[in-house]
């Protein structure tokens, strides 16, 4: 089935990258910064956040928008954080790769995959001793009233009880429903790639 949600919108994974793989943040209060302007602006925009989580030197976004919407978005997030960070840091340079990969999230089954592995992404960079993590969209999918695109993206997963299922499986195997993005042979995305092959083979047993 269709991740169309209403008239044009669709829903893209997004991921913003540091310009060297430098670290995006120093401490805390700089994600505090970055999580605040995303969920302002998208609130701006139109833009539904479905999931998101923040790693050292790269930020996943899964967005429910018209494409033309997130680009604009992101640029106002992005343009006002770097003044943010230049500011206080006294960093000077591009912080963010020009370039945002954006790929669309065209069946449920690519939802939910992507969804769990914007989630398990911390806990497989070590970064999180579990799929919890304060920087991520984990917690809201379990909060009592949710946002509405994780509603929505709870939705399709059936509730909180299959969410959390989908979410702990320990499998190996490659997904034949995985966004091109995610399975990109750069080098970049090599730990994309391995931790899809770790965990998506409960996609083929569904």
């Amino acid at each position: 089935m269709s991740t169309q949600t209403r008239g044009t919108a669709r829903v893209y994974h997004v991921i913003l990258r540091s310009a060297g793989r430098k670290p995006l943040f120093t401490d805390n209060c700089d994600r505090s910064v970055f999580v605040g302007l995303v969920k302002r602006y998208f609130v701006d925009h139109g833009i539904g956040l479905a999931a998101w989580c923040l790693l050292d030197d790269s930020v996943h976004l899964l967005l429910c928008a018209e494409n033309s919407r997130i680009r604009e978005a992101l640029d106002e997030v992005t343009t006002i954080y770097v003044g943010y960070y230049t500011r206080r840091t006294g960093r000077k340079g591009a912080l963010f790769q020009r370039r945002f990969p954006t790929e669309p999230v065209t069946t449920e089954g690519q939802l939910r995959e992507a969804v769990r592995n914007i989630h398990l992404k911390p806990y497989n960079c070590g970064i999180s001793r579990g799929v919890p993590y304060r920087w991520s969209s984990y917690e809201t999918y379990l909060s009592a009233r949710p946002p509405q695109a994780v509603g929505w993206a709870l939705g399709v997963f059936g509730g909180r009880k299959s969410f959390l299922v989908y979410h702990h499986i320990e499998s190996a195997g490659a997904s034949l429903d995985t966004p091109a993005l995610l399975r990109s042979d750069r080098g970049a995305d090599d730990y994309d790639r391995r931790m899809i092959s770790a965990t998506s083979s409960a996609t083929l047993a569904a």
